[in-house]
């Protein structure tokens, strides 16, 4: 399972949609919705995957499943050619806070110098640049201090 990380993070923005939208409004029947869904997902191959989803999305049909619950449901079966792929890689894993953090900051920068406002060959330059002082600056105070090239004089 460890190899489907990806695949489970996917299923866990799913599955918070569902629940946010629909703990309280349908308690009765969201149970019943994770329970399955969490079937779906503990499957070994894409082939039994897609099978799942498609009669996930059917037994929501079948049963008049509010839309707040099945949307998301039909929206997982729609993409499914998607998160198959997941199984054609086992290795992968799901890029955590990290790697959001490190995005946000990036982003952040790209707004500062407003994006491609000069030349892609000026932008590139001022990305690597952000790259490696962010890759190779020190950022603990303790390091700080004891790096001599950084020292005050």
């Amino acid at each position: 399972m460890k190899g489907l990380v990806r695949l489970g993070c996917y299923y866990l923005h799913i599955f918070i949609k569902i629940r946010d939208r629909a703990k309280r409004k349908c308690k009765n029947i969201f149970d019943e919705v994770a329970t399955k869904l969490w079937h779906c997902y503990e499957i070994e191959n894409k082939a039994k995957f897609v099978l799942r989803a498609r009669r996930l999305t059917v037994w929501c049909k079948k049963n008049n499943v509010p839309l707040v619950v099945s949307k998301p449901i039909e929206k997982l079966y729609q993409n499914t050619a998607k998160y198959k792929a997941a199984y054609d890689h086992p290795e992968s894993l799901c890029p955590g806070n990290m790697v959001d953090r490190l995005m946000q900051r990036m982003a952040r920068h790209l707004f500062s110098i407003q994006y491609f406002h000069d030349s892609i060959v000026a932008t590139e330059l001022s990305i690597r640049r952000w790259a490696l002082i962010h890759n190779f600056a020190p950022t603990i105070h303790g390091q700080l201090k004891n790096c001599a090239a950084l020292k005050v004089r």
